[in-house]
């Protein structure tokens, strides 16, 4: 475990070295004074409730893997899906595009008895539901607002991009599992073929596209099987929605905190949300850091003043990710790593076993 964590001390080193470049930035064009008469006015009862709201957040998120967990895999609690979510998150948070969460969940899952093949089926699940209800949100955010936000802003174009990108990556997902034609083109066709390039050898393109192809494998089998199991597509579905609306209202209670009017902004706030969220999703460094920042303060600044979305902004990171750091961190390092846990096809095939034993044993 050591070595894992040792393994993105870098990672670590870029995020906090780029925030500080963006926040030495965006504070050097505002008044020091007027920034501390902020953070003197902050009402603390609505930043400790932004952050109650935040591990509300979490705690559904953990909900959901563990729905997906249980699914699969026998003897799973709550309480290891709960901490697994806060470790996962943990190298989601450190790694670019949120590259690092899956592989860990596999990891883990596999150090305690799970199948590799169970546990990819449980992080695929997982990405399956949230990037639909992302989608949805985004649908939903385009169709209603983006007139208005492409009017008063004028970074319209990143909000189609994001928009864009998201819709792109699941919808591309979906076609390749779902068409074998486009996924022989893509994969067969395309990914090898240029990995036959001598110039391109050294990328190990070869490599990339059979580990393209195992998922787009898996990810057709996952989807195949949350097809036949409606109810529990549905409700993790649900469940990524809610606890996606709940992260959309942290910065309003933070506005709120800072003594800022937002009655009649409220769902104009919402969907500025929405299009952030949108946004760092495509942002390639680590946690989005540089990106999440300069979204926040340029689109609420539609709303509010620079100075106070300063503020906002500090707080609203240091809530919804600097301290997401921390936690997962704490939970990565006191996850119980003990084989304790069995893949449900293997559970089933051992009974049968036992089964077929007592009956000759009776006979």
């Amino acid at each position: 475990m050591k070595g894992l964590i040792h393994k993105y001390r870098k990672n670590i080193i870029i995020i906090f070295a780029i925030a500080l470049m963006i926040y030495f930035y965006f504070g050097s064009k505002q008044d020091l004074n007027l920034i501390m008469e902020h953070f003197k006015k902050i009402k603390l009862m609505y930043m400790i409730l932004a952050f109650a709201i935040f591990n509300i957040y979490i705690f559904l998120e953990g909900l959901v893997l563990y729905l997906f967990s249980k699914f699969k895999i026998l003897g799973i609690k709550f309480k290891d899906s709960y901490r697994l979510n806060l470790a996962t998150q943990f190298f989601n948070s450190i790694t670019p595009f949120a590259t690092g969460g899956q592989p860990f969940q596999v990891y883990y899952l596999g150090t305690r008895g799970a199948k590799v093949s169970d546990a990819t089926c449980v992080a695929i699940m997982n990405f399956i539901t949230y990037s639909i209800s992302i989608v949805l949100f985004g649908i939903f955010a385009i169709f209603t607002r983006y007139d208005y936000f492409n009017q008063q802003t004028d970074y319209g174009y990143l909000l189609l991009i994001g928009f864009g990108m998201n819709i792109f990556i699941t919808l591309s997902t979906f076609v390749l599992a779902e068409s074998k034609f486009i996924y022989n083109i893509i994969v067969n066709k395309i990914m090898l073929g240029l990995a036959k390039l001598n110039w391109l050898k050294r990328f190990k393109l070869e490599d990339k596209a059979n580990k393209f192809s195992n998922f787009i494998e898996e990810f057709h089998k996952e989807l195949i099987i949350l097809k036949k199991n409606k109810g529990l597509l549905f409700k993790t579905i649900s469940l990524h929605m809610i606890r996606n609306l709940i992260f959309y209202f942290i910065p309003i209670l933070i506005f709120i905190g800072l003594g800022l009017e937002v009655k009649g902004h409220v769902f104009n706030l919402l969907v500025t949300m929405m299009f952030i969220q949108m946004i760092m999703s495509y942002t390639p460094t680590p946690g989005a850091t540089g990106g999440a920042e300069f979204a926040f303060v340029s689109l609420f600044a539609i709303f509010f003043k620079e100075d106070v979305l300063f503020v906002a902004m500090l707080l609203w990171r240091l809530i919804t990710y600097y301290l997401f750091i921390l936690m997962g961190f704490l939970a990565t390092i006191s996850l119980n790593y003990k084989k304790s846990l069995e893949s449900r096809s293997v559970a089933k095939r051992r009974s049968r076993r036992r089964i077929k034993k007592e009956s000759k044993t009776t006979i």
